[in-house]
């Protein structure tokens, strides 16, 4: 079985002090779409210290001017509808009765072998 689905946090680079940081606070894995609201939540606060304001028309605005933003999930850049600009997602396949990452999209949304 081969399923598409956004990245687990085990499956990113950089994401392992997350990864201890969520287990030691709620003794447990952080959940499959943990690392999307984490960036999520870092790139609503960026937008809103550049923004210099709390005022949600403003936030909106800053956030259309985010390019490149480093987080857990890769850089996040958001195109002219408001989606984010190449989005991160990954293949698994079960292999030993675990998920294990088989194929990811690149930079050009071209499918390569993910690291195993």
């Amino acid at each position: 079985m081969i399923i598409t689905t956004a990245p687990l946090a085990q499956f990113l680079n950089g994401a392992q002090d997350f990864i201890n940081a969520y287990k030691s606070a709620y003794n447990t894995g952080p959940g499959p779409y943990s690392v999307y609201e984490y960036d999520a939540v870092k790139v609503v606060a960026q937008a809103i210290q550049n923004a210099g304001s709390a005022d949600p028309k403003q936030i909106v605005q800053s956030l259309h001017n985010i390019k490149d933003f480093h987080g857990l999930t890769g850089n996040i850049t958001f195109d002219n509808k408001g989606d984010r600009a190449n989005p991160v997602y990954i293949t698994l396949i079960v292999k030993d009765g675990q998920f294990a990452a088989y194929m990811k999209l690149d930079a050009n949304g071209q499918w390569v072998p993910a690291a195993q």
